[in-house]
């Protein structure tokens, strides 16, 4: 869990140092778990077996997470 934790913030830090090279993985636009769950892994499996960085997007505010 620590390296995946890792991996997002690495990801965080990459968008801001290069916006126009960005890959994201988008889950549904309900935000319920699964697809909270789903876009964040579909996410570290493109990195771990393919070494391409997407970042998980989830459709809602910060204040409802």
């Amino acid at each position: 869990m620590e390296k995946f934790r890792l991996h997002l913030f690495n990801l965080i830090k990459m968008s801001k140092a290069q916006p126009s090279i960005i890959n994201i993985c988008l889950g549904n636009v309900s935000a319920d778990m699964d697809s909270v769950v789903g876009s964040m892994a579909l996410s570290y499996y493109y990195f771990l077996k393919h070494n391409i960085n997407y970042i998980p997007v989830i459709n809602l505010r910060k204040s409802e997470l």
